[in-house]
């Protein structure tokens, strides 16, 4: 028994537990997808259902959140030019003092 018996039984104990986990890796590789093909062809109808769900209950929160944030917005647009002109009223009062 020398160093190359070990070598070449090691080399094959490799290439035996590679071909094995390649066999495992592609055994669960091809039930993924027959599961993805049985999840496409069963799930469609139920995810159609909760995407128009999830659309509806957006398209509310937006409705909602404008019908907040108008009056905010506009009080505060209202308060922006208020201060635009009793500013441009001060400036001018400054020029004509002068």
């Amino acid at each position: 028994m020398n160093i190359h018996f070990f070598g070449n039984l090691a080399a094959i104990l490799l290439i035996t537990e590679a071909i094995c986990v390649f066999l495992v890796l592609l055994i669960v590789l091809i039930y993924a997808i027959r599961g993805m093909r049985w999840l496409r062809v069963n799930v469609p109808r139920p995810l159609k259902i909760a995407q128009e769900k999830t659309a509806q209950a957006a398209a509310m929160s937006k409705r909602v959140a404008d019908t907040v944030a108008a009056p905010v917005i506009g009080s505060a647009a209202v308060s922006a030019g208020v201060r635009r002109a009793v500013h441009e009223s001060v400036s001018t009062l400054k020029r004509r003092k002068q």
